[in-house]
């Protein structure tokens, strides 16, 4: 039996300029984890409007 593993991010960016941008390190302990164990990473960012840019 093999296991797979995976880790997925899931990031919403606001469009706001006020609003603060995501910031996720891979620092090397992270990333020699993520090495031996094989795991694949997936990102997904998605844009989220809170102030109603794209309602005009």
């Amino acid at each position: 039996m093999k296991l797979e593993t995976r880790l997925q991010l899931v990031i919403d960016i606001d469009v706001n300029p006020e609003s603060s941008t995501p910031y996720f390190p891979f620092n090397k302990r992270v990333v020699k984890f993520l090495s031996k164990t094989e795991t694949e990473v997936d990102i997904d960012i998605y844009k989220v409007d809170t102030i109603g840019l794209f309602n005009k």
